[in-house]
């Protein structure tokens, strides 16, 4: 376990360079991005929880007649091309490849996500600490889509239409969950309406506290078969039932609740904090309102919750001095990347596959 508190040591140090102005520090995006693709690129086998699942899925090649047939319906299109490419490139390595692809793309879309942000230093430490390693090491698919969802940020702030949806046409690509975002574009990005806002927050957290079953109430309103396959893998034992409360998301929920408060402060600083901040509390009050089935609850709102890459550092605004919202961000970083790798145990000692 020690190389992932080396490397979090490691970009801890070189990413604060990055807050000095020196007048170019382009290098130091340049070393960030390196380290990150090598990790997720060349790990080998054992070391996170869908690796093996990846493994068989890029071998198992179906032709393409036998894909659009009935592959697709259970498997995104990367699930295919992406192997199929890579076995054009190098036919004893392609599976090897394909897993360098999905780093390299995950970890690039990221980066360039972080030019909404106003601390590049604080969106690699929240970017490290938690998103990293449950996307571009473990679920790389959602790892590439929620980066496309990040890119799209700026077409939703300029009502750039067609751009968006390309952009989430791309996502799509690597999972269909992508496709839920697509509502995402009718948010405005020059006004917010924080008693709204903050009263999701809040309904929210009453449907917690009072074990409200929101998706038992919408199923009886409508008939959503997804829904009903997931709650039966749930009685079967499929997937184990989340404690709301735990410390990441009381954490996250803390964070979220002080920018809201300060918001009009922060947008003078950021244009784009009005579209982050709602995107945040939508996902939040997902991961609530559906956690009666805890793989729907987590799959949805990181789409909307990957945004924290970008929206908290720009707490640092919400604080008269800047240096305690520098601290919370870095303490709350480590204690993220704590609960990750030495309790969740999200991922094992790692070893790459050559």
């Amino acid at each position: 376990m020690y190389i992932y508190i080396l490397e979090f040591i490691f970009l801890f140090f070189i990413s604060a360079l990055n807050s000095f102005k020196y007048k170019n520090t382009l290098w130091v995006v340049l070393i960030v991005f390196l380290v990150l693709f090598f990790l997720a690129a060349f790990r080998g086998g054992y070391i996170d929880r869908d690796y093996f699942s990846y493994y068989n899925k890029f071998q198992e090649f179906p032709t393409i007649g036998n894909y659009f047939e009935k592959s697709y319906k259970y498997y995104e299109p990367s699930f295919y091309f992406i192997p199929l490419l890579c076995k054009y490139l190098t036919d004893n390595y392609y599976v090897q490849l394909s897993f360098a692809t999905f780093a390299f793309l995950g970890v690039a879309l990221k980066l360039n996500a972080i030019t909404y942000s106003n601390s590049f230093f604080l969106s690699i430490l929240v970017y490290i600490s938690h998103w990293f390693i449950l996307h571009e090491m473990t679920q790389i698919r959602a790892g590439v889509a929620t980066g496309f969802i990040l890119f799209s940020i700026r077409y939703i702030y300029k009502k750039d239409l067609v751009k968006f949806l390309l952009t989430i046409c791309f996502a799509c690509f690597f999972h269909y969950s992508a496709l839920l975002f697509v509502f995402a574009y009718f948010l405005s990005g020059k006004s917010i309406h924080k008693f709204l806002y903050g009263f999701l927050l809040v309904v929210c957290l009453f449907f917690a506290l009072l074990k409200i079953d929101f998706l038992n109430f919408l199923n009886s309103l409508i008939t959503i078969p997804k829904l009903q396959e997931y709650q039966m893998l749930m009685k079967v034992g499929m997937y184990d039932e989340i404690n709301i409360f735990n410390v990441a998301f009381l954490l996250n929920y803390f964070i979220t609740a002080i920018i809201l408060l300060t918001i009009n402060t922060i947008y003078k600083y950021n244009p784009y904090a009005f579209i982050l901040i709602k995107l945040n509390v939508i996902g939040i009050s997902i991961y609530i309102m559906f956690s009666a089935v805890p793989v729907l609850s987590m799959r949805v709102s990181e789409l909307f919750l990957v945004t924290q890459i970008a929206l908290f550092p720009c707490i640092i605004y919400s604080f008269s001095k800047k240096v305690y919202g520098y601290l919370l961000i870095i303490l709350y970083s480590i204690a993220i990347f704590y609960i990750n790798t030495f309790h969740n145990f999200l991922l094992q000692d790692y070893q790459t596959w050559f």
